[in-house]
């Protein structure tokens, strides 16, 4: 679900009311998959630790 703010500062749907923000709702599968990349770059330096030891 995505919340658009318009250009004349109100909200097309609740919980904003600045032009400048963009509200997105994400199921968690769907955040996961949207962060896949970054959650495996934070994780890498413990795996590698992990292989060494």
């Amino acid at each position: 679900i995505l919340h658009l703010a318009t250009t004349d500062c109100a909200a097309t749907d609740a919980g904003t009311s600045n032009a400048t923000h963009l509200l997105c709702d994400f199921t968690r599968k769907e955040m996961e998959s949207l962060c896949r990349d970054e959650f495996q770059q934070l994780i890498r330096p413990v795996r590698e630790v992990a292989i060494i030891s």
